[in-house]
């Protein structure tokens, strides 16, 4: 298949799209690029000029992004985020600080060099004598804090050398779950962002190093238990809400309950019908849909950047959208199921489980089932949320592949609602 021609393109996805690459490309190319060695940095292609994917993230997807509102300062701060990681390669640095430098986006590209950090060699402690073979495998420590990321970029999780990440004072309203990869990750902050969940896949990294995971304060939804159901005592399962059943494009089911995701007023009515629950797991199966398997096959195309450059022009924006969804995915590692752990591109389940934090507050320990709080302990929907509690609990987002990826049935005693932290606000 040839590549058609721009003004194919632009008859079949709309001249906005080209009209945005062409002035990124007239503002970013007046910048001086003195010393810059890095050619993706300080030019942008123009709409006649389509370049490789792993050059500039995908010709096509990154463009319809919200773009910065300085792309002077934009490319301006990539520039000064590329020299401080080169100087600390070049000197042996393992912590990394770009914090307060501006970053409202942050590409692959600029955190790719850190791939070649080698560490010096450490003076052993004391009475320890030196060692003739010691590891020059870093110990990277990232410091992103006081910036305006809103989302993180996929290169980020490639970085398996990270042992701290500091996150805190974004913009930032969810953690991808890729961040599974970081497994030797010991330190993690995320506080003053706009997360309202976590992804249940940080479970993986509680139950490694992760020794310090600083939350608060961010506008986590709370459980909310109607005052009829406060008498309840909970089972060796953590209070969540009733799974969501989502459609082949992503969108709610007709007829599933509320989810958090995609509803953000609060939702306390507990007695939605357990047959229209029963209805969607007798509809159910494991085989994936036809759209399902044809993202999946796009997803290990090379060229999944350039996808929507071949559309025709009838082809409806929702197709473009699942291609962009695709192509996030992949550069975050992709994502699986939390119950079979198939890989998967449109979640069909989605619900929120509270787990508490025990310990020194560095989160949840599985084995320990025991010393969940009861769940008349969480106040009914009349009372405000008390502080305390608003800090006992994780809310932790998971997904399922397929209509029959939901909870255990057992833990359907320990349903309960959900309310923002504004809503909280104003009770």
């Amino acid at each position: 298949m040839s590549k058609p021609s721009e003004s194919d393109v632009r008859r079949g996805m709309g001249n906005s799209v080209f009209q945005r690459m062409d002035y990124m490309s007239s503002e970013a190319n007046a910048i001086p690029c003195d010393g810059m060695t890095e050619p993706n940095l300080c030019a942008v292609p123009s709409s006649s000029t389509f370049e490789d994917p792993e050059i500039f993230d995908g010709p096509v997807f990154p463009l319809w992004d919200t773009q910065p509102h300085s792309l002077k300062a934009f490319w301006r701060n990539q520039k000064a985020a590329v020299e401080e990681i080169h100087k600390c390669i070049d000197r042996g640095t393992e912590i990394v600080d770009l914090s307060e430098f501006g970053l409202e986006k942050l590409q692959d590209s600029t955190l790719q060099p850190l791939q070649y950090l080698v560490a010096q060699r450490r003076p052993p402690p004391p009475g320890v004598q030196w060692q003739r073979f010691d590891s020059f495998i870093p110990e990277v420590q990232l410091f992103l804090a006081n910036n305006s990321l809103s989302r993180l970029p996929g290169q980020l999780f490639r970085l398996h050398n990270l042992t701290v990440l500091s996150l805190r004072h974004n913009n930032l309203t969810e953690l991808p779950s890729a961040i599974r990869s970081l497994v030797n990750l010991r330190e993690l902050n995320v506080s003053n962002n706009r997360l309202q969940w976590l992804p249940y896949e940080i479970q993986r990294l509680l139950r490694k190093d992760l020794k310090m995971l600083r939350l608060h304060p961010n506008p986590f939804i709370q459980p909310v238990v109607s005052s009829s159901d406060g008498s309840r005592s909970l089972t060796p399962h953590p209070p969540r809400t009733r799974p969501a059943f989502l459609r082949n494009d992503g969108a709610l089911a007709r007829g599933s309950p509320p989810s958090p995701v995609t509803t953000s007023a609060c939702w306390t009515d507990l007695n939605v019908s357990t047959p229209n629950e029963k209805r969607f797991s007798d509809d159910a199966s494991k085989v994936p849909s036809l759209f399902e398997v044809s993202l999946r096959a796009c997803y290990d195309l090379p060229q999944l950047g350039q996808l929507p450059l071949y559309l025709p022009i009838e082809a409806p924006e929702s197709l473009t959208s699942a291609l962009k969804h695709t192509w996030k995915l992949k550069q975050q590692n992709g994502q699986r199921c939390t119950i079979c752990t198939s890989s998967y591109i449109v979640p069909r389940t989605e619900w929120i489980e509270w787990w508490p934090l025990l310990g020194r507050g560095t989160g949840v320990n599985n084995a320990d089932l025991g010393n969940l709080p009861q769940l008349n302990d969480i106040p009914p929907t009349s009372a405000p949320f008390p502080s305390a509690m608003e800090n006992s609990f994780i809310p932790l987002l998971r997904r399922g592949c397929s209509w029959l990826c939901v909870p255990d049935s057992s833990s359907n005693g320990n349903i309960v609602g959900w309310s923002s932290a504004a809503d909280i606000g104003q009770k």
